[in-house]
C-alpha cells in the first residue's frame, strides 16, 4: 500500500460520500428524473436491473440518445422491454445516432411501444415531462453526451421555469 493505511471504515466512508454526476443521479422528483450514462450493453443491463429492483414507479419513460458506433441493438434489447414510453433524441456530438434510426430499431423489438422522436435533448425532456405523472420515472440514458447535455439543461436556471409546467 506504499505507506498508506486505510481502514474498512475509511473505505466505506469514501464510497458513501462519492459522487459521480450522471451516474444514477436523481435531479428532480414528482416525477423522478434519473440520469444514468449507460453507454454500452453491460451498463444498460445494470440500469435495467437497478430500475426494476431499486425504484418504485408507475411508468418508465425512457429518454434515450445513443452514439452511432455503439451496439445499439444490444443496448435497446436490455432496456426497451421494461420501458412504457420511449422518447428518442440525440446529443450534439457528431457521432450521435439519428433518432429515427433508433426508433426503427426499437420497433423491431416491440412495435407496440409508444415511441416519440426529437432532434434535441431539451425538446425530448420537455416532452417526457409532459407525458409523466408524479408517480412516474423519467430515465435519461444512452450516452454520456446525452446525459451531460440533459444534466446541464435540467440544472440551468432557464429550464426551471420550463420544467415547472
Amino acid at each position: 500500500m506504499k505507506g498508506v493505511y486505510l481502514t474498512d471504515n475509511d473505505i466505506s466512508e469514501g464510497v458513501s460520500t462519492a459522487f459521480n454526476p450522471g451516474r444514477m443521479e436523481i435531479v428532480s422528483n414528482e416525477p423522478t428524473i434519473l440520469l444514468d450514462g449507460a453507454h454500452n450493453p453491460a451498463g444498460m443491463k445494470m440500469l435495467r436491473t437497478t430500475l426494476k429492483e431499486d425504484f418504485e414507479y408507475d411508468k418508465l419513460i425512457l429518454t434515450i440518445g445513443i452514439l452511432e458506433d455503439k451496439d445499439i441493438e444490444k443496448m435497446l434489447s436490455a432496456i426497451v422491454p421494461i420501458s412504457d414510453i420511449i422518447v428518442v433524441t440525440k446529443s450534439k456530438n457528431t457521432r450521435a445516432c439519428e433518432p429515427n434510426i433508433i426508433r426503427d430499431k426499437i420497433s423491431k423489438f416491440d412495435s407496440s411501444k409508444e415511441v416519440f422522436t426529437h432532434d434535441s435533448i431539451e425538446k425530448a425532456i420537455i416532452h417526457a415531462k409532459l407525458l409523466a405523472n408524479k408517480e412516474d420515472i423519467i430515465c435519461i440514458s444512452g450516452s454520456l453526451f446525452t446525459v451531460g447535455e440533459a444534466r446541464s439543461f435540467l440544472l440551468s436556471k432557464s429550464s426551471k421555469k420550463i420544467m415547472e409546467l
